[in-house]
């Protein structure tokens, strides 16, 4: 991921800033990730089921560097949002 082209400087701290910003911007819209979704999808990446952003220390202790933290933070995020949207606009 480009994860710089989102916030600059690429820093877990940087990220999770980010992240919130985005989720609360959507609460505008009435729009929120389906935490169940976000739960499925961390434990597909091997991590604890617990607010993604919350992940990243579990993840520096297993070993990855910042800029993978922060990949692996975004790429939590659009997963999560992906489900929700299609869970949002399942038939029936």
């Amino acid at each position: 991921m480009r994860s710089g082209m989102y916030f600059g400087t690429v820093t877990i701290d940087a990220a999770v800033h980010f992240l919130n910003g985005f989720e609360n911007s959507l609460h505008i819209f009435n729009l929120v990730v389906d935490r169940s979704a976000q739960a499925e999808v961390l434990r597909e990446r091997g991590w604890t089921p617990h607010a993604a952003a919350a992940s990243w220390p579990d993840m520096l202790a297993r070993g990855l560097s910042e800029e993978a933290v922060v990949d692996e933070l975004l790429a939590i995020a659009a997963e999560s949002w992906r489900r929700t949207l299609l869970i949002a606009n399942a038939p029936g």
